[in-house]
């Protein structure tokens, strides 16, 4: 990680109410810990609550951070850019556990994602996430199609 790299944006093509990862807190060449938030209001809350699979987004959304964090590191563009990430697609959630069924909106969140095995453009992550008192929220095995650019 560099020391540009830690409270950056990531790079991804979220924008508005969509983007939920807030900040990088830190990454390395196999994972990334990000902060996010899911808005409030926003488009997945209702009566003050958001169903807690809308986690696996904020988580999806981190792995793809580290996928453009570490395409960035090795190959800036012509002006020395960094590259954004692609779109990307959830393809397969495995072993989800959800710790209850809906959480508030507004609330700082950790996401933690582990890069597992790949064969490009499928990528296999492990991915946690938990709120502001370190209790975890939710749990998986995600299998994401990132399309670099």
């Amino acid at each position: 990680m560099t020391a540009a790299a830690a409270d950056a944006l990531p790079p991804i093509p979220h924008a508005g109410p969509a983007r939920l990862v807030t900040r990088v807190v830190r990454w390395d060449a196999s994972e990334i810990v990000c902060e996010g938030r899911i808005p409030a209001p926003g488009p997945w809350v209702r009566d003050g609550r958001c169903p807690a699979f809308v986690l696996l987004e904020l988580a999806a959304q981190a792995a793809a951070a580290l996928d453009a964090l570490q395409a960035s590191a090795t190959s800036r563009g012509s002006a020395g850019e960094r590259r954004a990430a692609g779109p990307g697609s959830i393809v397969r959630v495995r072993d989800l556990g959800l710790s209850r069924p809906t959480v508030a909106p507004g609330r700082l969140l950790r996401a933690q994602v582990t890069r597992g095995a790949a064969a490009p453009p499928l990528f296999m992550f492990a991915v946690r996430v938990d709120d502001d008192g370190g209790q975890e929220l939710m749990r998986a095995e995600l299998a994401l199609h990132i399309v670099r650019r």
